[in-house]
């Protein structure tokens, strides 16, 4: 019973996470590990690697995205959330997904940052399953950012990477 619970936890995290992990893979490519298709479902026997490839990848983006990050947007996010009550991991994950959602805007636009965000992409304390729920979550607030008020955060100003 504990490795079917387990198993449809992490199916859960891996559909979860589809979204955030197709937009950063669409935008580059290059990060993807293994040939790399856009698939949403994957055989059951290949569930723990799909899964740990995902994140590996999402990790591998958020750094790639670190020189369109602009600081502003960090900067904004937290006022934005400390301004709708977020706090502590509310907080993290919201300006987690604000910065990703910037820097991929940027990236598509050909934009790096006019001061980049030199803080490292938050890492959330504990083990595999921890940070795997912590990214489930950022990738919800992610797509939930199209309209809500941190989305507003991500657009800030960069500048021209030919600039």
């Amino acid at each position: 019973m504990d490795a079917a619970r387990s198993w449809r936890a992490r199916h859960r995290y891996y559909r979860q996470l589809y979204p955030l992990w197709a937009d950063l893979t669409e935008a580059i490519p290059d990060l993807m590990l293994t040939g790399g298709s856009q698939e949403r479902r994957v055989p059951i026997q290949e569930l723990g690697f799909a899964l740990q490839r995902r994140i590996v990848e999402i990790c591998d983006a958020r750094l790639a995205l670190r020189d369109y990050t602009d600081r502003s947007v960090t900067e904004a996010a937290i006022r934005c959330g400390l301004d709708t009550n977020l706090i502590g991991r509310h907080l993290d994950i919201a300006v987690e997904a604000a910065r990703i959602r910037a820097g991929l805007r940027a990236l598509r636009a050909g934009h790096l940052a006019e001061r980049v965000d030199e803080n490292a992409p938050y890492d959330p304390p504990g083990d595999y399953d921890e940070q795997i729920a912590w990214l489930a979550q950022v990738s919800h607030a992610y797509q939930n950012q199209r309209t809500a008020p941190l989305g507003e955060a991500a657009g800030t100003e960069t500048a021209p990477a030919n600039a």
